[in-house]
């Protein structure tokens, strides 16, 4: 008994079940689709504002290097086991069953939740959009988790968006990922186009007044709360199946993600804080309350619109990796073998 539950896992990747076409540009921009979300949006005012100051920069450096020591190691694993499963194959081939039967439901738990999260703030961003430029409101029954006592039984735009993304992720893998980049590209604008007309207005004294006001120890705060907004970048290795030359590319696609949205999340900090003085930065929507500050609201109003649309991209990766890792659970025969079944003509799980 205690011999099998330690039992390694040798994996035969079978070519002929998933077709290859992913390339190591789709692989970099489904990582920045899962990274980059709407924590860039909100938490780095919010992270300046109550505990890093200017210093805010130095944050989002420490959390790279940390998440860079971890997408290494994915890196490696995922060339020497360019599989589905991701942590929870590298697990079963390493270490042994009972180890990654529980990384494996970590992993669901993660995507699960993530997905169900993200959903969430998505229909509230869509409620609010709604609401405030064309006075549209859904029914209360209809706005909110299931809880009577509140009066609200089915977030009906959560439950869409997630129908519409695991129903593009039915019909093929190149399809997803173009959708993706599609989508990523829009996120990369918005931020663009908030770092090109923001660094003309920056003050260099909000930054260099009251650089450190936590001190070093509120760098480090921000830093645990800002590591969130990293989370996701290890999905790009749940793909490797699918991807050309997945012992080449697969970790280019998790390093090269992980390096572009630093250099963004860097540049947007630096003149974020640089734009608006640290202290009036814990606000909703702190990037677009700096442009209407300084008054370029035009901007400020596609970034509030843009944090909207590229939510979608942090659905469609996350979807993805779960998808993936039940595929990988069923086909290790720890869940039912029709979850491994691959759809005839689309090739997905």
């Amino acid at each position: 008994m205690f011999k099998e539950v330690l039992r390694k896992k040798c994996y035969v990747v079978d070519e002929g079940r998933f077709p290859r076409k992913l390339g190591v540009f789709d692989l970099i921009f489904l990582g920045i689709g899962a990274i980059i979300g709407a924590g860039i949006f909100v938490i780095a005012g919010q992270a300046s504002a109550l505990y890093a100051g200017p210093a805010i920069v130095f944050s989002f450096l420490l959390c790279a290097v940390a998440i860079g020591i971890s997408a290494l190691v994915y890196a490696e694993l995922s060339s020497a086991y360019p599989i589905s499963g991701s942590a929870y194959s590298y697990t079963y081939a390493t270490v042994g069953e009972i180890m990654a039967w529980l990384v494996g439901w970590n992993l669901l738990v993660e995507y699960g939740i993530a997905v169900a999260a993200v959903a969430t703030g998505w229909s509230g961003y869509v409620r609010t959009f709604l609401h405030q430029n064309f006075g549209l409101e859904l029914p209360k029954a209809l706005s909110g988790a299931f809880d009577p006592s509140k009066g609200t039984y089915m977030d009906l735009f959560a439950f869409l968006v997630v129908l519409l993304v695991f129903g593009l992720l039915t019909l093929g893998i190149k399809e997803s990922a173009r959708v993706n980049t599609f989508i990523v590209l829009i996120k990369l604008t918005v931020l663009s186009l908030f770092i090109i007309f923001g660094i003309k207005h920056i003050n260099m004294e909000n930054i260099l007044k009251d650089f450190l006001p936590y001190g070093w120890q509120g760098v480090w705060h921000a830093a645990s709360l800002i590591v969130f907004a990293y989370l996701g970048f290890d999905a790009v290795s749940t793909v490797a199946e699918e991807t050309k030359n997945p012992t080449r590319n697969v970790p280019i696609g998790l390093i090269g993600s992980l390096i572009i949205s630093t250099l963004f999340y860097m540049s947007v900090a630096f003149v974020l804080v640089g734009m608006v003085n640290y202290k009036e930065l814990n606000v909703e929507y702190p990037l677009a309350y700096a442009m209407y500050k300084v008054g370029e609201k035009w901007v400020a109003n596609i970034i509030t619109t843009g944090a909207v649309i590229t939510i979608t991209s942090v659905l469609i990766v996350m979807g993805l990796g779960f998808t993936r890792i039940i595929f990988a659970l069923s086909r290790d025969g720890l869940l039912p073998d029709k979850l491994s079944a691959v759809h005839p003509t689309f090739k997905t799980p």
